[in-house]
C-alpha cells in the first residue's frame, strides 16, 4: 500500500509540473478528474453537481482546474493523513467551482501555513479566479477555487 501511495503521489506531482494528460484534451475535465481520483490510494469520489460529462471549458480553464485538483490531492496524500477525499466540480453563472475536501488532520490556516499553496493560488489568480482554504486541526481541509468561464458549460 505504501508503494501504491508513492506511485500515486509521483504521478500527481508529474502532472502538476505541467504534463497535459490526453484524457483532459480528448474527453474533458470531468473524465480527467475521475480518472485521476480512481487511482488514489485512499477512498475518494467525484461529485459533478449537475455538470454534464461532456461539459467543456477553455483549455486554460480546464488545465488550471485539473492541475488544481491534482496538486490539492497531492497535498492530501503528503500532509493530511486522510482516509477519504471528495472532489466537487460545479459550473454556474459563468464560473467553474472546484473543491477538494479531505477528512485528514487539518491545520491552522495562517499566511505562513499557506506558503506551500502559493503556486496553486498564483495559477488560479492569473486566470482571474480565486482560491480559498478552510481547515482546522482535527477537522480536515477544504481547498476551493473558482475560475471565470465567461460562458455556460458547453458540450
Amino acid at each position: 500500500m505504501l508503494a501504491d501511495g508513492r506511485r500515486a503521489l509521483e504521478s500527481l506531482q508529474e502532472l502538476v509540473r505541467g504534463i497535459h494528460p490526453p484524457v483532459l484534451t480528448d474527453r474533458g475535465l470531468l473524465d480527467a478528474v475521475r480518472e485521476r481520483v480512481a487511482r488514489l490510494p485512499i477512498a475518494a469520489e467525484v461529485s459533478s453537481n449537475g455538470l454534464p460529462p461532456e461539459a467543456r471549458f477553455g483549455p486554460d480553464i480546464e488545465g488550471a482546474a485539473y492541475f488544481f485538483v491534482c496538486e490539492a490531492l497531492g497535498n492530501v496524500l503528503k500532509h493530511a493523513d486522510a482516509t477519504r477525499a471528495v472532489v466537487r466540480l460545479q459550473a454556474h453563472a459563468g464560473r467553474l467551482t472546484v473543491e477538494v475536501r479531505d477528512d485528514g488532520r487539518g491545520f491552522a490556516v495562517q499566511p505562513a501555513a499557506q506558503s506551500g499553496l502559493r503556486g496553486l493560488r498564483d495559477r488560479i489568480e492569473a486566470l482571474g479566479g480565486r482560491m480559498d482554504i478552510a481547515s482546522a486541526a482535527g477537522q480536515g481541509t477544504s481547498v476551493s477555487a473558482w475560475l471565470p468561464t465567461g460562458e455556460a458549460a458547453h458540450g
